[in-house]
Order: structure tokens, then sequence, then C-alpha cells
């Protein structure tokens, strides 16, 4: 902070304008201050408005800030709102250095706030396909390529369990030895600099394919921190096969310059090879090249082309050349390659020509209900895989040809609850059964007896132990990996842990998030092993809820419709699985509960192996990644007359196209649900985990 008053013998219109300067700079300080203590409220109060200020009129405010910034230099806020309204107000080539400045001192994300969020510009959708087949015609399964990279710098890919019949999974890379389940693995040599390998296969799908590939038509791209979760039945068939050229829209702004300022304030690059440097490069060739703005950008985690199409090779050509230009980052090069004027997409939009006019852009989004690009209903971000933390004592090391240690530590006290069961006992036994000469399995309550294994502590466990306990189990063994089910986490029992074994798609996406110092993994939830594969009557809708009352909706009106079997889940109770074979139709509406922690899709899962369809909601977690957006039986919402609609709509379908969707759907939710898939995660994490 300046000092309180001037220095003497100075004119009384200096001192005047020196206690404005520090009553601003004051101001300034207890904003920032106020946003550190309470984001949500003070953001309400003020900072909306000084965000509409920095977007509508930057010069407005961009000398008092900078004046300010000189009276308060250690201020990372001031210092960034400085770079932000620069880069605005006066253009890149001026910002350059205030940022350059602004990220050596590694401070991001302190005027996160000031960052435009806006909604986005008119743009070009990508359409389903009228109807679909139920799975994908393996002659055309053929003609696609899924393909992700694994370049200088970039972390191999997430494996893969379960993949469509006839599609080619290909894993490009210049790291000879590199394997990663359920990928075929490449060597590729891109005519392109080492840091600039990956994105050049990214771009050049056709020409990195050639040879490898050669009778791919269309190819799904997925950069390395992207995993591959949804169902890719109902993706590729109803979304991609109608277009030439798919991509997600970005979360972080419509154009260049909003990406720009996102990645340079928060310094999330996220990319080998990209640094501020090289986005203050981009940033600078689009200024200088005047390229409009407020087009809409576009994220490229993922990427449907077919090759073949006119307009995509040129959109790949000039993609490229703008990166070769400025490189950096993959989205900015795309908008600079989708924007240039010699383009005729571009030249028409740039003319304002009538929409019934235009020329359409190849690149198609797809709609916001799919889910945003780090999370949708086919791929989810990976997060930045953290190294193992040190031991003070080691433990021994694996010998070679021996199997490795596993186990599982149970609590006596919750030894017949359905958790310690299902994702304890049981899941012991499967893996311990399927990999007899690979996994040396133990399961037991004493936590003292264990020492040179990797340990799965279940929840029942994690809320018996205390941090230090789980600590001191940690120092004793190879890695310890915390199973906390539906279980709300305490932040000093995930620090004794090295990881966290997720029930859900959802729970892995956000433990890694959220906290990013442990691995986390996601091992699919098995059916209870006491339940077989059955058939299901035919004769006429027969619909049942299996479950606690309390979490789900139903009301009497539907009780003619829906019968109800209670079950607990605090302790085992297996009388339930004898009624399974009757009802053909299972409902799963959620009840949501302000204390509810994430939850697998199991009823979803149990329902498959019993040959049934589910009544379910489409909020449900995971749902839209196993049973697609076009799942037939999705409800409304939870209201009692859309509920009474939708059992009515579900109970007509019977027998019907809808029905065999359905049917369809469920019987891939079976297979990716298997226990062969289940003990197929679990393996490929408790090996993973020690490496």
């Amino acid at each position: 902070m300046p000092p309180e008053t001037p220095p003497a013998r100075v004119p009384l219109g200096r001192k005047i304008r020196h206690r404005i300067w520090v009553t601003f700079a004051e101001a300034m300080a207890d904003a920032a201050e106020g946003m550190r203590r309470a984001p949500g409220r003070f953001a309400t109060q003020g900072l909306r408005g000084m965000n509409r200020v920095c977007a509508a009129d930057p010069g407005r405010l961009l000398g008092p800030v900078a004046g300010t910034r000189r009276l308060a230099p250690r201020s990372a806020f001031l210092a960034q709102a400085e770079a932000i309204l620069t880069a605005r107000g006066r253009g890149w080539e001026a910002a350059a250095a205030l940022f350059a400045r602004e990220a050596a001192r590694a401070r991001p994300g302190a005027a996160a706030e000031l960052l435009r969020l806006r909604p986005f510009p008119p743009i070009w959708p990508a359409l389903p396909a009228a109807t679909r087949p139920s799975f994908l015609d393996p002659e055309e399964a053929r003609r696609i390529v899924v393909y992700t990279t694994a370049f200088d710098g970039e972390e191999a890919p997430a494996p893969l369990f379960h993949e469509p019949p006839g599609i080619r999974f290909l894993l490009l890379t210049g790291r000879a030895g590199l394997s990663v389940p359920g990928w075929e693995t490449h060597l590729l040599s891109p005519p392109a600099p080492p840091d600039q390998a990956g994105a050049w296969a990214r771009v050049h799908a056709e020409a990195a394919l050639a040879e490898i590939a050669p009778e791919a038509e269309a190819s799904l791209c997925l950069r390395p921190d992207r995993a591959l979760i949804g169902n890719l039945h109902t993706m590729i068939a109803r979304w991609f096969l109608p277009a030439d050229f798919v991509l997600w829209r970005h979360s972080g702004g419509v154009d260049w310059h909003d990406l720009a300022e996102r990645v340079l304030v928060r310094r999330a690059f996220g990319r080998p090879g990209v640094n501020e440097a090289r986005v203050l490069a981009q940033a600078r060739d689009c200024a200088a090249r005047g390229l409009p703005r407020d087009r809409g950008l576009f994220d490229t985690g993922v990427i449907w082309r077919r090759h073949r199409a006119p307009e995509v090779r040129a959109v790949a050509e000039a993609w490229w050349q703008a990166f070769a230009r400025a490189p950096g980052l993959d989205e900015i090069s795309l908008y600079a390659a989708l924007n240039d004027p010699a383009l005729p997409w571009a030249a028409g939009e740039e003319a304002r020509v009538p929409a019934a006019e235009r020329v359409p852009a190849p690149a198609r989004i797809l709609p916001a209900a799919l889910g945003p690009a780090s999370y949708n209903a086919l791929a989810a971000r990976r997060f930045p895989r953290p190294p193992l933390r040190p031991r003070p004592c080691a433990p021994a090391a694996p010998v070679s040809g021996r199997p490795l240690g596993v186990a599982f530590l149970y609590a006596e006290r919750y030894a017949n609850s359905a958790s310690t069961i299902l994702r304890g006992k049981q899941l012991s036994e499967m893996v311990a059964a399927r990999y007899p000469d690979a996994i040396d399995m133990a399961y037991t309550s004493d936590i003292d007896a264990l020492r040179d294994r990797v340990v799965i502590v279940t929840k029942g466990a994690l809320d018996t132990h205390s941090a230090e306990a789980l600590e001191a189990l940690r120092r004793r063994n190879r890695a310890v990996i915390g199973s906390w089910d539906d279980r709300l986490p305490s932040a000093d029992k995930i620090a004794a842990t090295d990881a966290a074994m997720g029930v859900s798609n959802r729970q892995t996406h956000d433990f890694a998030r959220l906290f990013p110092a442990i691995r986390a993994y996601h091992v699919t939830h098995h059916v209870n092993s006491e339940i077989p594969f059955s058939t299901p009557p035919g004769d006429r809708p027969r619909t049942a809820y299996f479950g606690f009352r309390a979490n789900t909706v139903l009301s009497e009106s539907l009780r003619n419709m829906i019968d109800m079997i209670p079950l607990e889940t605090a302790r085992v109770d297996m009388s339930w699985i004898a009624l399974l074979p009757h009802y053909n139709c299972h409902w799963i509406v959620r009840r949501s509960k302000a204390h509810d922690g994430w939850k697998p899709f199991l009823k979803g899962f149990t329902a498959a192996r019993a040959g049934a369809v589910v009544v379910v909601g489409r909020d449900d977690e995971d749902a839209l990644q196993y049973l697609g957006d076009d799942y037939p039986f999705y409800v409304g919402g939870t209201r009692i007359p859309q509920l009474e609609y939708d059992m009515a709509r579900v109970a007509s379908a019977f027998g019907g196209p809808d029905w065999a969707l359905a049917r369809d759907i469920m019987a891939q939710v079976a297979d990716r649900s298997s226990d062969a898939q289940v003990c197929a995660e679990f393996r490929a994490m408790v090996e993973d985990v020690i490496s």
C-alpha cells in the first residue's frame, strides 16, 4: 500500500491527486481481499459491474488500474487486470510484456473474475440422424478409426476395455515400446518438430492414417487428455455419421482473444510445448491479420472428420498453415483457419449476407445438452497424472515373476454391509479368481498385518480408521487406494492415500479435478455375483423398483403399474434376487438428497444383467454415458403428473421399436459392466498405481 500522507511541501493539487490514488488503491485492495474471502457475495455485489466495464470500455479503467498497480506493485490482481485491459484497449503488442512479466511471478488466476463469459454466437449445429441402427453396422465400423497420440511430452492415453466390433483404435506415437491396453500402437514420424508432432497428427488425420489405416474413410480423433467414457454406438451412428466435421464448442470463450486471455491469466496451458511466449505470439499473429472476433470457438479434444470431404481437406491445410506460422494452441489455429477470409464460408460471414444464403461452415457443433467439452456424453477430460509420493521407508519391491500383492482392508463393524460385501469381498474374489497367477489377493480387517501390498481401503474402513492410521498403512505398503463409494471424502484421509477408486465416471473425473495430488481410477461397480443372467417375461410390461423406498420418486397413483421391492443397503439382503426374472422393466428414477455423494449406475447394470429396460432420469449420474441421449425411456422430470405420463408412455411402447431400441442399448450396458471388464479395469489400476 502507498504511504498515508504525501511528501511535505508539495502543491495542494498534487496532495489531492495523491489522496485519490490512495483511496482507489485501498478500494482495489479491499476488492481483491473480498474476492478471496467471499467470492460469491463480492461477485454479486460489485465485480460483475467491473467485469462489464472491462468488456465494454477497457480504456475507461486502464488508466486508473495502471496507476494503482504502480502504487501497489505486489498486487497480482492489479497486474493481471492491467494486462487484460491493455490487450483489450491497446492491443496484444502492448500487452505482451505485461503478461510475460506477470507470468514470471507464477501467481495464476488472480484476476480470473475479469475474464469474459459471453453467450455463444450463432452456430451451425450438428444434426442427428433421423433414424439409426441400435448397433454400428460392422461394414461401416471397418471404415472408421478412433485414434490418439502420445508424442514427446504427451501422456499415454487412458486404457480401453470395451470397443464396438470392427472399429480400430490406434495410438500414434514416436516412442518405441509404448503399449496401452485396448490401443494398437503404431510408430509415426510426422514432418514437424518433435513438440509439434501431436498437433500435426491431429490436424492432418488423412495423412497421418494413410499408411496405417488406408481403408479409413472417417476418424474420431482424441487428444491424449481425453478419455472415452460414452456409448460409441449412439454417438457415431446418431451424431457423427450424418456430418463431415463435428466438434464440441469451447467453454473458454467465443474467439481467439478470449482463449488467449484465459490461458495466460490462469496459466492453464495443458499441452507439451505450449507456454506464455507461444500463446502471446499466436495472439499477436491473430491481431496482426485482423481476424474477425466473436465467431465461435471450437474445442479440439474430440474431432470427427470424413477425410475425403473437400471442405475438411481445405480446413486441414489452412489449419496447419496457421499453426506453423504461430505454433501453440490447436484451438486458436483452428479459429484462424475457419475464419480465413479466403475461404467461402468465412467470406459469407464477413459480408453479413442473409442467413438463408450463407455458405454453411464445414465445422458443426454438438448441442450443449450432450455436456461440455470437458465432460460429456462421449469423453471426459483427463488431468495430469501426479507422481507417487515418496515414503520414508520404501516397501519391498515386487519380485519379478511373482504375483503382485494386493489386499482389501475392511472394517469388522461394517463387515455385513452391502458396500463391504460388494465392493470388498465379492470384488476381491472376482479379481483373485480371474488373475490367480498375476495377483496375490488378501481380504482382511487387520490393518497392522498389511505390508508391501497395494491396499484398497473399503468405505467402512475409511470411516473407521484415522488419517494417521492410513498414513502409517501407506508407509508400510506399495500404495493405498481409497474406495469412497458414495461417501463424501475428507481432506486429511485423501492426503493419506495414493489414489481413489471411483464408482462412476463422474466421481473419477471430479476426484482428479478436486484432488490433483492423488490418482483417480474408474473401476465399474460390478453386479452382485449372486445375480444370474436371465431372460425377462415377454407377455406384457412388468415393472418394479428394487431398492430403498426413500431413494426413489414413486407415487401411490403408480402402484398398479410398478411393484415396490424393498431392500436395505445397511446389510446384505439376497431375497429380492429371486424376483428379478419376473420383471422386464426396472424403475430407477432417483430422488436427490442434499447429503448424497457420487452414485454408480448400479441399478442400470443390474437391470441389464436381468435383460430388462430401465425408466430413469436423464440427469442420473452416468446415465447419459451408458444409455446415450436418445434412450427412449428417460423421464421428463420428477413431478407426479409427469411421471404418470412417462410411465404410460413406457407401457404403451412395449413390443414396439422404442422397446427394441431400449433393449439393445441395455445389452450394450451389460457388455460394458461385465465381470471381465470390471476385473480388467481393476488390474490396470493396481499395476498403474505403482508405476
